[in-house]
């Protein structure tokens, strides 16, 4: 990437602990495998029911060979009693990778798993894995941490970003995401806001009304993503991996449920129409100003709201072709598209997923801005 551009069906479901067998200890020279790997990261606040998921996949039959990095600053769990990272007398913080029997592998960290997935990416047979899961602490920003994926040159040759999954507390969710400090976004909503799958997880443990509630607002802040109704964090695997959100071109008709105008520092989801011709160069300059100014073009911006765009996608129709574009926070990539089939045909149109997004003032911004 530009530096310029700042622009996962299983078994049944088990509680045992994965049993282990030696780990593998063949070092290769790091080399690209023929295809990237595709990598989709776990996010969610803790007690979200993480562990859970991951544990269900690593005991799970379902035939594919999946590397699981855990961080042990989230929940416990018997996997990451059995995985834990240590630290030499200096201090200095390994991983221990460890085999299970149904082919995948599992490790617990302590940094955000870069370390760790070079590591992995070293082992005998890397090559042949067909996933790998990150899970994030239940306190982090996941923005950081999907960034690192574009921005580590030496992992975009060798992995590919899939999509990120978000379980969501069916009990406690509202309370969670409503309970932030007055003008700043807590981290379970910026959690929501980059998913594209959300897992509303306990749903046996709350009431048909709270499950409603929860939903409603998870729609609120990001209705581009699929929201599925989970217990035990028990699912369908092909709602997990292929998800390419990254890759594919298809976004969905999201609208914000919510006057944007109306909200302080709730996340909503607007959609913005573009022209049949877009010009590149005054696309990305408005973007710039919104993504890395926080300011609406052509606005006075002593009265108007600093915004805020946490997630960023689009089609873009353009004189020379199609292109789609990507971004988390400040960052983004702006791609080419194959022609599309008419099946796949999509409006030329971005879609943000942020707080203080009036629809109607931007919309009036960034037609102004291409025109000039």
């Amino acid at each position: 990437m530009n530096p310029e551009n700042r622009a996962l069906d299983g078994g049944e479901f088990s509680e045992e602990e994965p049993e282990l067998v030696p780990a593998i200890d063949d070092v290769v020279p790091l080399a690209p495998p023929s295809a990237k790997i595709p990598i989709t990261i776990v996010t969610g606040y803790l007690g979200s029911g993480k562990t859970t998921l991951l544990n269900y996949i690593l005991t799970a039959e379902h035939g594919k060979k999946v590397a699981v990095i855990l961080n042990e600053f989230g929940e416990s769990s018997g996997i990451e009693k059995k995985a834990l990272s240590t630290a030499n007398s200096e201090g200095v913080q390994f991983e221990e990778w460890l085999e299970l029997k149904n082919g995948c592998l599992c490790c617990s960290v302590k940094d955000s798993g870069v370390k760790a997935i070079e590591n992995l990416l070293t082992k005998k047979d890397s090559a042949q894995f067909d996933y790998i899961l990150l899970e994030t602490t239940g306190l982090a920003d996941p923005g950081p941490i999907i960034s690192m994926f574009w921005m580590d040159d030496a992992l975009e040759s060798l992995i590919g970003l899939d999509g990120i999954v978000t379980l969501v507390d069916a009990k406690f969710g509202l309370k969670i995401l409503t309970g932030g400090s007055e003008g700043k976004l807590n981290e379970s909503v910026k959690q929501i806001a980059v998913a594209d799958r959300i897992l509303i997880n306990k749903v046996d443990l709350a009431s048909a009304e709270e499950v409603a509630q929860l939903e409603k607002l998870v729609y609120s802040i990001n209705s581009t993503a699929k929201v599925l109704l989970t217990e035990r964090s028990k699912v369908d695997l092909s709602h997990i991996f292929d998800l390419e959100a990254y890759k594919s071109p298809r976004l969905s008709l999201a609208q914000a449920t919510q006057d944007p105008s109306h909200l302080d520092n709730i996340v909503s989801t607007i959609t913005l129409p573009l022209p049949e011709d877009v010009c590149i160069r005054l696309l990305e300059k408005w973007l710039q100003a919104l993504l890395w100014e926080h300011i609406i073009p052509f606005e006075d911006v002593t009265e108007a709201p600093e915004v805020s765009v946490i997630r960023l996608k689009g089609i873009i129709q353009t004189k020379t072709g199609l292109k789609m574009i990507q971004g988390v926070q400040e960052l983004y990539e702006i791609t080419d598209l194959p022609p599309l089939s008419q099946e796949d045909q999509e409006a030329s149109r971005l879609v943000l997923i942020g707080s203080c997004l009036p629809k109607e003032r931007l919309q009036q911004s960034l037609d102004k801005y291409l025109k000039s």
